[in-house]
C-alpha cells in the first residue's frame, strides 16, 4: 500500500510540474508573441497608376475621398520624381528593382516584334529578394511580372490575369498567369463573378457612365473623336480592377503574408479616356487649339482646367476611396501602407492631358506616401525617385542594400523612421535563380492587350 501510495503522489508531482512547465511556456509565448510580430513589419505596397498630387490635393480641399484623405493625415509624403520613358512597365519595374530602366531592361511594351515579359528583365525585383531572405509575399497584378516567377514562399497573380475577365477569352493553362498554379482555377471562379450587369451598376453608382448610358443620354458625346471606342472600353477597365481587389481579398482571407503588393490601373485609365467623355469637352478642345495655333495659354486657364479634369477623374478617385477602405481591413497596428504612382498627368498643350516627356514639358511625377498609425503627417523637403522604392522596401525587413542599386533612401526619411545606423549594404547580390514559368504563346490574350493598349493611345 505504501508503495502505492508514494507512486500515487509521484504521479501527481510530475503531473503539477508538467502543468506548471506548460503555463510557463504558453504564458511566455502569449508575452512574446505580439513583441515577435511588432518586430516583424508587414508591409503593404499599393500601386496606383496615374495618381498626382496636385488633383489629390485640390479633390481633399472639397472634402473628397475620406478614407485616403484620412489617410493621408497620418503619413510621411512627397512627390515621387520619375523616370523617362513614363511607360507602365518601364517605370513600375524601376520601382521593383531599383535600377535605371537601361539597367533593369524592360524598356518598352514591344521588342523584336513580341510583347514584354520577365525574360526581359536584367535586375533582382525587391520581392526575390524578400523571398530568399523567407519572408512571405503575396503580389497581385503587378506591370511585368508575365510569365509569374517561381517564389518558394509566396504567391504570385501577373499583371496578365485581369485580361482574362473579358468575356469572348477561353481559359488558358494558367501555369504562367498564377504561382502556385494550383490557385487558378478557384481564382478564375471569383473573377468571373464581376462579369454581367454587376459592372455597370457599380459604375453608376460612383458616377461613371456605362457606354449605354452615354449612348441613351448623351450621343453627342460618341460623336467625339475615339469617344465610341473609349466609352465600350471604360467598363472593362472597371471590371479588370475590381478582380485584381476581389482576386487580392480572395488570397488574404486564406493568407497573412509579411508582404502585400498590389497594382491598380483605373486612375491612369481614366486620366486617359474622361476628358474625351467629358461635360468639359469644349474647355479642352479649346486650351489644346490655343496650343496648336501657338496662342498664349494663360497659368488663371491651366489652372481652371486643371480642377475640371480633377473633377472628371473623381469618380474614379472614388472607388479608388473605396477599394483602400476595403482593403484595410486586413490591416493591423503593424502595417505600414506605401502607396506609390509612377507619373501623374499635365495639360500638355496641342495633346490634352498626357504624362510623356516632350519639348517643353517636363516629366510628370507620380506620389509618394508612407502610412502607420504610429506616424504623423510629415511633408519630405527631400527628393524621393521610383528607384528609392525597392532599398527602402529591403531595409524596412532589414535586408541589406546592394551598393549597385541606383536607388537609396533620403537621409530626411531614414531619420523620420528612426533608420540611421540600422540600413545594412552589401557590395552586389549574389545570382539568384527564380524560375520562370513557360511562357506558351496565346494570340488571344497577347491581342486583347495590344487592343487595350490601342485604346489608351499608347501604342499606333
Amino acid at each position: 500500500m505504501k508503495h502505492l501510495f508514494l507512486k500515487k503522489w509521484y504521479f501527481v508531482g510530475a503531473f503539477f510540474l508538467v502543468m506548471v512547465m506548460v503555463t510557463f511556456f504558453l504564458g511566455h509565448s502569449l508575452i512574446t508573441g505580439p513583441e515577435q510580430s511588432f518586430s516583424r513589419p508587414q508591409v503593404w505596397l499599393i500601386g496606383i497608376d496615374g495618381a498626382d498630387w496636385s488633383y489629390l490635393q485640390f479633390l481633399f480641399s472639397r472634402n473628397e475621398l475620406p478614407f485616403l484623405h484620412e489617410l493621408y493625415k497620418h503619413s510621411i509624403y512627397a512627390p515621387l520624381q520619375t523616370v523617362a520613358p513614363t511607360l507602365s512597365p518601364v517605370v513600375w519595374s524601376t520601382i521593383a528593382t531599383g535600377r535605371k530602366p537601361v539597367k533593369h531592361g524592360m524598356v518598352g511594351w514591344i521588342k523584336n516584334g513580341k510583347l514584354l515579359t520577365t525574360n526581359w528583365r536584367d535586375a533582382v525585383p525587391f520581392w526575390e529578394l524578400l523571398d530568399r531572405s523567407h519572408f512571405s509575399t503575396l503580389l497581385v497584378n503587378w506591370w511585368a511580372t508575365f510569365p509569374v516567377t517561381d517564389l518558394n514562399n509566396g504567391i504570385m497573380v501577373s499583371d496578365r490575369f485581369r485580361l482574362l475577365t473579358s468575356r469572348h477569352l477561353k481559359r488558358p493553362e494558367l501555369d504562367a498567369f498564377i504561382d502556385p498554379p494550383e490557385l487558378g482555377p478557384s481564382l478564375l471562379r471569383v473573377i468571373h463573378r464581376v462579369r454581367g450587369d454587376i459592372v455597370p451598376k457599380f459604375m453608376k453608382k460612383y458616377g461613371l457612365h456605362p457606354y449605354m448610358d452615354i449612348k441613351n443620354h448623351f450621343p453627342d458625346i460618341l460623336e467625339r473623336p475615339r469617344a465610341k471606342e473609349r466609352a465600350r472600353a471604360l467598363v472593362g477597365y472597371v471590371r479588370q480592377d475590381l478582380a485584381v481587389l476581389t482576386t487580392l481579398e480572395t488570397l488574404l482571407q486564406q493568407n497573412q503574408p509579411d508582404f502585400v503588393g498590389v497594382l491598380f490601373r483605373l486612375i491612369d485609365i481614366c486620366g486617359h479616356i474622361q476628358p474625351t467623355l467629358s461635360p468639359y469637352w469644349n474647355h479642352y478642345l479649346n486650351l489644346m487649339r490655343k496650343a496648336y495655333l501657338h496662342q498664349p495659354v494663360s497659368p488663371e486657364e491651366i489652372e481652371s482646367l486643371n480642377e475640371k479634369f480633377a473633377l472628371d477623374i473623381l469618380p474614379c478617385w472614388k472607388i479608388m476611396d473605396t477599394f483602400l477602405e476595403r482593403l484595410s481591413t486586413y490591416w493591423t497596428s503593424n502595417t505600414i501602407v506605401l502607396i506609390v504612382s509612377d507619373h501623374g498627368f499635365q495639360f500638355r498643350g496641342k495633346k490634352g492631358y498626357d504624362h510623356h516627356e516632350s519639348p517643353g514639358y517636363p516629366l510628370v511625377n507620380g506620389i509618394f506616401l508612407m502610412s502607420s498609425s504610429r506616424y504623423q503627417k510629415t511633408p519630405l523637403q527631400s527628393n524621393i525617385t521610383v528607384m528609392d522604392i525597392a532599398p527602402l522596401i529591403l531595409s524596412l525587413y532589414s535586408i541589406p542594400i546592394s551598393r549597385e542599386l541606383d536607388g537609396h533612401i533620403p537621409e530626411e526619411l531614414m531619420s523620420a523612421l528612426h533608420l540611421p545606423g540600422k540600413v545594412k549594404y552589401v557590395q552586389t547580390y549574389r545570382r539568384i535563380h527564380h524560375e520562370r514559368k513557360v511562357q506558351k504563346e496565346n494570340k488571344t490574350i497577347e491581342n486583347e492587350l495590344l487592343k487595350d493598349l490601342k485604346t489608351l493611345g499608347y501604342i499606333q
